[in-house]
């Protein structure tokens, strides 16, 4: 379940699988990031991205603005908020998020090679 900006400045709790592109989320510490996000405000944001890249630190996470395009801004599904909270809009849900990338690239079957 998250919190969700739809049409109003009041949030609204919904399934994250009813998420969509251009949703906007609230976010806080201690909550599975459920899609690929882009931080559009936000305090003191951290996550973990242990279950994709494998690196158990804490990454740092800054809102984009025109003025600072080198900050990191990104949040991607399956990592977890450490710290914070802010808001992020929806950039990609389901099999189209980096996870569900690499969700799909390892579980295809393994065709023969020409040896076998």
């Amino acid at each position: 379940m998250v919190a969700v900006y739809r049409g109003s400045s009041e949030t609204t709790t919904i399934d994250a699988n009813d998420l969509v592109v251009g949703d906007l989320v609230y976010i806080e510490s201690g909550m599975k990031v459920p899609t690929d996000m882009l931080m559009i405000s936000g305090q003191d944001v951290s996550t973990i991205e242990a279950d994709l890249t494998g690196e158990p630190d804490q990454q740092n996470k800054k809102v984009i603005t025109e003025n600072n395009l080198q900050d990191i801004g990104t949040l991607l599904a399956k990592s977890l908020m450490q710290t914070g909270t802010g808001t992020a809009i929806v950039l990609a849900v389901g099999p189209n998020t980096s996870a569900g990338k690499i969700t799909e690239d390892t579980q295809k079957t393994n065709e023969p090679t020409h040896l076998q």
